[in-house]
């Protein structure tokens, strides 16, 4: 994947509305539902030349070079999801757009970590350090993700810090996306690499 936007970005942001009732309503056509949903979202976003960087269960976050592509991909969604033959079920998907730059995340994110820091809240820069690391994928950096992954997962064993439902299945998406661009081996070492640093270590090679 190339040119993936930087600096000043649009941000598109979506989710299913009143999806936690629906799935209890509907137990069995909701994966079929979810499974459909998140093909429209894929193509919509990628014909606009979007880059999906989040999926947390019926939730996307997506990055565009420009606010227009963000604006057409949303429309476009809007309409498939219309024009879809739903069985039962007829899904109502909310979208937000916002304009900003991902450097000044960056930023945030060190000033974030260094307060975690001052204030020894390990479990809180286990999460900080996850943060980074998806930054990362996005970056298409994927032996400094594994790194802080790996340092990250260290970390939250040491202080007893399970990731939340939602923090587990992105982390499990970031991870299955991390296998498909290296070989196995590798990805092994550089996660090994990532455990073995201290907390110290970890928020330095966090900052560089």
């Amino acid at each position: 994947m190339n040119n993936l936007p930087n600096g000043t970005v649009t941000f598109l942001f979506t989710d299913i509305e009143g999806s936690t009732k629906l799935a209890q309503q509907y137990p069995a056509e909701m994966p079929s539902l979810l499974a459909r949903h998140n093909e429209i979202l894929n193509h919509a976003i990628k014909a606009h030349n979007g880059f999906v960087f989040r999926v947390v269960g019926d939730s996307f976050s997506a990055a565009f070079h420009k606010a227009s592509d963000a604006l057409n991909a949303a429309l476009d969604t809007q309409r498939l999801l219309h024009n879809e033959p739903w069985s039962s079920i007829h899904l109502k998907v909310r979208m937000g757009i916002h304009t900003g730059d991902i450097n000044q995340a960056r930023k945030i994110y060190n000033e974030t970590i260094k307060g975690w820091q001052d204030v020894g809240n390990r479990a809180a820069i286990a999460h900080q350090l996850e943060c980074f690391a998806l930054i990362c994928v996005g970056d298409e950096e994927p032996q400094h993700t594994i790194r802080l992954f790996g340092a990250a997962e260290a970390l939250r064993e040491k202080t007893q810090s399970p990731m939340t439902e939602y923090e587990q299945i992105e982390y499990d998406q970031s991870i299955d996306q991390l296998r498909t661009m290296l070989a196995e081996t590798e990805f092994a070492a550089l996660r090994a690499e990532g455990r073995a640093l201290t907390m110290e270590q970890a928020i330095q090679f966090a900052l560089e």
